[in-house]
This record gives C-alpha cells, structure tokens and sequence, in this order.
C-alpha cells in the first residue's frame, strides 16, 4: 500500500522547468527525483494552461491587508465584490484541477491495478 506524498508548489515549478528546459526527458527526472512521470505530466499540463499560477500557493488568494479596508459603505460593497470575485477565480481553477486530475486518475501507477 502506497503513501500519498505531498509535494510543494516551488518543487512543482521547479520539476516542469526542468521539463521546459528539455535538457532531461521526462523518465530522467522522474528517476532523479522520485516523483512518477505520469504525476510530472499533470504538473506541466497544468503549468502550460495557467503559467506559474498552477502552483501558487492558496496566500495569493488571501484578501488584501487591514490597510487596504474600506471606510465607506460604498468603499466596502466595492471591496466585498472583489473578495467575491477572488474567490470565484479561486473556485474556477480548483474546479479545473479537479477536472484534470479525474482525467489523469486512471493513469496514475496507484491506480492502474485491480482491487475487488
């Protein structure tokens, strides 16, 4: 029974640069870094629809700092719109990461055997 290891975002963009860079094929860096080449593809399949934006870490979609709060009714509609906004970005793009690892499941190594 396999164990789920999680990676980080700067590993993950490190790991398709060097993919972009094809100074390695994919098999080579799988091997050197322990990670399956199916799991590789998914990051730079990701990477190549959003940029370094698939492995931004959930900071990024933090709402902006007490400074920047509204002083005014009108000011704090405006700024809750955004946080709407923000969040419903934050939503799309798990959704799509969603959707591409439903696509990818079947070929993951952990999956690829029969279990009854």
């Amino acid at each position: 029974m396999g164990h789920q290891r999680n990676y980080s975002w700067e590993f993950k963009l490190q790991m398709v640069q060097l993919l972009e860079k094809g100074e390695q094929n994919p098999s080579q860096i799988s091997r050197d870094h322990h990670v399956t080449r199916s799991l590789l593809y998914v990051w730079w399949q990701l990477y190549r629809e959003r940029g370094e934006a698939a492995f931004v870490p959930t900071q990024a979609f933090q709402s902006p700092p007490e400074v920047d709060r509204p002083q005014n009714a009108q000011e704090h509609i405006a700024h809750l719109e955004r946080l709407c906004g923000q969040q419903a970005l934050e939503l799309d793009l798990l959704r799509s990461e969603v959707d591409v690892l439903k696509k990818v499941w079947h070929l993951l190594p952990s999956n690829s055997d029969t279990r009854s």
